[in-house]
């Protein structure tokens, strides 16, 4: 009896899957010789594989979108994602707490004049070349021509002194405070009350200063280095003139430098 069903099985097992690609030749059967239980699969088409990827891409092109990669891992925690910047609240200083401005200096008190006495720019290249002018015109002063804006770049300075002082004395330290924390939230610097003494300028600072606002300097300037810009044809003459110079000619500058340094040490001592 064993036998007889072995052999059953053994003959369902060669006839059905002939039978059935007799039937169906598109697709094909698996027939367990446990179970004698025929599971049929379909073939894909290669053509129609081929029109599922195509429609795939033209649907991506005109969305205009990718495919996004799986991140893989633990989503990222609350402290670990990205917040948008917060915009800088636009906050004005009221006027009681505004300090008081800085003095111009020489040639922003030349370019202001300059700019009076021509057309107004009505355009951002008109305004370019006006800039440009202005600076032609300023290096073609002598030293004589720039000494007006140089003496009212002084008296501005000493006026804004004592503005400053005399806010300084009628600011509060609550105001202070006030005043600070605005400016903080503009991203400008605190503002101190008692300014800090500056370090004193070096003797080489000393004599290239005074060396470039004298007619000596001025004439050996225009001659040094043409092709170069005249800050750095300054700096170059400067240069070459102290190097040359003898200890006797630069000890007035070094004992200037002496004193300047002594009174901020005195200065420094006393606060």
């Amino acid at each position: 009896m064993i036998l007889s069903l072995f052999a059953k099985r053994m003959t369902l097992g060669t006839i059905v899957p002939v039978a059935a690609r007799i039937a169906h030749p598109a697709k094909f059967s698996i027939i367990t010789r446990r179970t004698l239980f025929a599971t049929t699969q379909f073939n894909v088409s290669q053509e129609t594989g081929e029109e599922n990827t195509r429609k795939t891409v033209e649907k991506r092109a005109i969305k205009g979108e990718r495919a996004a990669p799986v991140k893989r891992g633990r989503p990222p925690s609350e402290h670990q994602k990205k917040k948008p910047k917060q915009e800088q609240q636009r906050v004005r200083i009221p006027k009681n707490l505004k300090p008081p401005k800085r003095a111009p200096g020489p040639y922003l008190l030349f370019y202001t004049s300059f700019l009076k006495s021509q057309p107004r720019a009505s355009s951002l290249e008109e305004i370019h070349e006006l800039t440009r002018r202005a600076g032609e015109t300023w290096r073609g002063y002598s030293m004589a021509e720039k000494q007006p804006f140089y003496d009212e770049n002084e008296a501005r300075k000493a006026q804004a002194k004592e503005q400053r002082e005399e806010f300084c004395r009628n600011t509060s330290q609550t105001d202070l405070k006030q005043l600070n924390a605005i400016r903080k939230v503009q991203g400008k610097p605190k503002f101190h009350a008692k300014k800090k003494a500056s370090n004193p300028v070096s003797a080489y600072l000393l004599f290239s200063n005074e060396f470039r606002n004298s007619p000596d300097g001025q004439a050996l300037i225009n001659e040094t280095s043409p092709e170069k810009s005249y800050v750095v044809r300054g700096v170059l003459a400067a240069a070459n003139r102290w190097s040359s110079m003898s200890p006797e000619e630069k000890a007035p500058y070094f004992e200037k430098f002496r004193k300047a340094k002594e009174e901020r040490e005195a200065e420094h001592a006393d606060t």
